[in-house]
């Protein structure tokens, strides 16, 4: 099994409607990455092996990971929105992906559990759960 993080944290978006830059809050992705090895390796004391992998969320790596096979474990940090997930462009700026085209990845995935971790997560989790 394969526990792959995709975490994502711009600092900063500008609002399309007034043009002014604003900044996200940071989250810890540090410790949240330390609990899921020790989780992992609680794992292998009951004989389950799992390998553990951390990405950046973009839409490239996410598309990527959804047409791998194999048995997978999604574990997704970011900020959200009720209609959209905040993951990044590869170059740190803010790339939202709206949950309508967070379901055109989702069709090939072989998927054995998905965690989102974002403010206003329920319609991305939704989306899983219809995949």
């Amino acid at each position: 099994w394969s526990l792959d993080i995709f975490q994502s944290a711009p600092l900063s978006y500008v609002n399309p409607e007034t043009h002014r830059q604003h900044f996200f809050p940071l989250l810890d992705f540090a410790h949240e990455v330390q609990v899921l090895k020790k989780a992992m390796k609680d794992a292998r004391r009951i004989g389950k092996r799992v390998r553990v992998e951390t990405e950046i969320a973009t839409v490239d790596r996410l598309s990527a990971f959804f047409a791998q096979g194999g048995r997978k474990i999604l574990h997704l940090s970011c900020h959200g929105h009720p209609d959209y997930l905040v993951l990044e462009t590869g170059f740190g700026s803010a790339h939202p992906l709206p949950v309508k085209d967070l379901k055109r990845f989702l069709s090939p995935a072989n998927l054995d559990l998905v965690f989102v971790s974002a403010c206003h997560s329920r319609s991305a989790g939704e989306a899983f759960l219809q995949a």
